[in-house]
């Protein structure tokens, strides 16, 4: 963004106000009909059903890039974008997770019970010195 200090404090603000309103007010964006304006509603509902699930990790941190494309986004634009992100982002890091619990996968040699054992390498000794 060129350096522009205001920007980027502008889509942090911006970016920070979003993901607060879908995690804490359930936003999202509806259309009433058609040919309607998108707007920004609030499910308190689903603000409900999402409190086990969550859609932020616990010691995780979220990092943001901050571009003139959010800067200009409007935010019937910025919410579905945050909530397809956070739903992407839990998804993906609870694999992670998961990964990080499991015991190691042992080699086949160790799990394999009539596999010979590798024989142990000889070396040769170093030449005598007269």
């Amino acid at each position: 963004m060129g350096g522009k200090p205001f920007y980027a404090s502008t889509v942090k603000k911006r970016v920070r106000a979003a993901v607060s309103m879908v995690v804490n007010q359930g936003a999202k964006v509806v259309r009433e009909g058609e040919g309607e304006k998108e707007k920004v509603v609030f499910d308190l509902e689903e603000v409900k059903r999402m409190v086990d699930v969550g859609w932020v990790m616990r010691d995780w941190t979220y990092v943001v890039f901050p571009t003139m494309r959010l800067y200009r986004m409007p935010y019937t634009e910025l919410i579905p974008d945050i909530r397809d992100a956070l739903s992407y982002v839990r998804k993906e890091a609870l694999k992670i997770e998961e990964s990080w619990t499991r015991p190691p996968k042992q080699s086949p040699r160790q799990t394999s019970p009539g596999a010979k054992k590798p024989k142990p390498q000889r070396t040769r000794p170093p030449p005598a010195r007269p």
